[in-house]
Formats: C-alpha cells, structure tokens, sequence
C-alpha cells in the first residue's frame, strides 16, 4: 500500500533544502572514500527531490519508502511526455 503525507504546497522549499544538505553529505563521503556511507544519503537526497517537485503540483508527499517515492512522482507527471517534463526542467527550450 502506497503511503502519502498531505503538505502544503508553500513547504516544497523546505525539501529542497533537505535535498540539498543530504547531496552534500554524500559528496562529502564520496570525497572521503566511504562509498558505502554515500549511497544511502544519495537516496535520501533523491527522495526529497521527488517531494521537491510532487508537493507544489500534488499537496503531498511520499510517507513511505522509496518505491512510495516511486509512485508518487510517476502520478504527478502522469500523461506527460519526455519532451514536456525536459522543457519543464529547463532542458529545452520552451
């Protein structure tokens, strides 16, 4: 059973910043050659990266584990296509 947290859309920054903080703990490990120690934060990272983005659009966030994640963004941009989600990401031009 997907788990999801209801979030006002306004706290999105505040994942970004967790985002952030835990990406800059896994450079740090990367840095210092624990490997091991850097891939759980890189998950952790990516995991308020899909709150960073499904908060503002969905009023909610994953409460589970990664595959809650998983779920959650794939609703969010659900119907979009590739082209749609780059040029929203600023990867092409829009």
């Amino acid at each position: 059973m997907t788990k999801y947290k209801d979030v006002p859309s306004r706290e999105h920054r505040a994942f970004f910043r967790k985002a952030e903080e835990w990406a800059e703990a896994a450079r740090s490990s990367t840095d210092a050659g624990n490997y091991n120690a850097a891939v759980p934060r890189c998950v952790h990272s990516a995991t308020n990266t899909v709150d960073v983005a499904a908060v503002p659009r969905a009023g909610r966030r994953a409460a589970g584990g990664r595959t809650d994640s998983l779920c959650l963004i794939r609703s969010v941009f659900a119907g979009q296509d590739s082209a749609s989600l780059e040029r929203q990401c600023g990867f092409l031009p829009g």
